[in-house]
């Protein structure tokens, strides 16, 4: 299953990434420096992480979150999703 932590979860993640400063994208949205969700692999102990950005004028986001029927307007749903 993958989840997606709210903005106040995102502290989560730090850890996986300590000392790694070529995810400098990925711990803006951490740091909530630039708007994003964070999907995690498992939730009281993530091992994997995925950032995605999702500023307004991002085409390409936008069409990927239709196509996974994420709801438009929807600032921070939280989701489960089985493969």
């Amino acid at each position: 299953m993958i989840f997606e932590l709210v903005q106040s979860e995102f502290r989560r993640i730090r850890a996986i990434f300590s000392g790694h400063h070529q995810y400098l994208p990925l711990m803006s949205i951490v740091n909530q420096n630039y708007p994003g969700r964070v999907f995690v692999d498992n939730m009281p102990n993530p091992q994997t992480a995925l950032g995605w950005e999702t500023t307004e004028g991002n085409i390409a986001s936008r069409r990927l979150a239709q196509k996974l029927g994420f709801i438009e307007g929807e600032k921070y749903p939280v989701y489960a999703i089985e493969f």
